[in-house]
């Protein structure tokens, strides 16, 4: 969903700062409720949104809550534990997740101290509820079937794009929960080589990037989960620009080289899915158990 400039100004109103304002600015929203009524409650901070929905917010990049391998996993209060938001970074995505949705919140990251974030989640005052892990995304320490939505938020291609992780996550969520992913992504799959205009910014770990079609795919064919939207940002690439002007001005080679493609390649990208009730998982293999018996060598 893409909001007017205007939208902006209304959430400035309401007490947002810069940054929160952005952050609503740019909510991909998916419920029963309409276009319209969606609308009008980003208009209001989303505060009248009841809690048994499920909302993920589409953020531009930086520190505001983009990370490599970081996830926030959120519960619903109002029911038993489940709610999951991936990619947390400093944690700041969580917080605003609970203070908005009223959820609680497994803030988890590989690469920013869980301490630090500690200390930000006590100077929000939700301590209670947003709860900061150490863990690397292939590796969680949750039971099955706990959380009811599972977000990542401009981490999940260092990871997802594993065939065999989305078996693996959804078993940390239940069935027909939700999982929703949004970040930096191409428009369409690359096609021989990297154009020009990128050539001075591109670097092979950026080949994880792909487009919203590529990751309805990449789910689709695994028979887990319903995709019910995978699409791109309208002129994300200007959010993508601005944003780069905010928090790292002087990084001129990719403010430029995101300025030449102009959204041709480059931009923003979201995907939800639901899992599927009836879907059988696999079970996670830790170690297989052999016995030993001494046997020559030669034979």
């Amino acid at each position: 969903m893409h909001f007017p400039p205007d939208r902006l100004t209304a959430l400035r109103a309401f007490g947002y700062t810069e940054a929160e304002a952005r952050f609503l600015y740019l909510v991909a929203a998916h419920s029963g409720n309409s276009s319209n009524s969606l609308r009008r409650e980003a208009a209001h901070g989303m505060r009248s949104r009841p809690k048994s929905s499920f909302v993920w917010v589409m953020p531009v990049r930086g520190d505001i809550c983009s990370g490599i391998l970081s996830f926030s996993f959120v519960r619903d209060k109002s029911t038993p534990p489940s709610e999951n938001d991936l990619g947390c970074g400093r944690a700041l995505s969580s917080i605003f997740l609970h203070r908005e949705f009223e959820v609680e919140v497994w803030a988890v990251d590989l690469w920013f101290s869980s301490s630090e974030n500690l200390q930000r989640i006590r100077d929000a005052r939700v301590e209670e509820s947003v709860h900061p892990i150490h863990a690397d995304a292939r590796a969680l320490p949750f039971a099955n079937d706990f959380f009811d939505a599972i977000i990542s938020i401009d981490s999940f291609p260092y990871y997802g794009t594993d065939d065999l992780y989305l078996g693996y996550v959804l078993r940390f969520l239940k069935p027909s929960g939700q999982i929703a992913i949004a970040g930096a992504g191409l428009m369409h799959e690359i096609a021989g080589p990297v154009p020009e205009r990128l050539a001075s910014w591109w670097e092979p770990i950026m080949y994880c990037l792909h487009s919203s079609s590529w990751w309805r795919s990449h789910w689709e064919k695994m028979e887990l989960v319903n995709v019910e939207l995978a699409d791109a940002m309208p002129d994300g690439w200007k959010f993508w620009v601005e944003w780069q002007n905010v928090v790292a001005p002087e990084n001129l080679t990719e403010i430029r080289a995101i300025e030449r493609d102009s959204g041709e390649l480059m931009g923003y990208i979201r995907a939800v899915a639901r899992r599927r009730p009836g879907a059988k998982l696999d079970e996670a293999i830790q170690s297989v158990a052999t016995t030993y018996a001494p046997q020559s060598l030669l034979r």
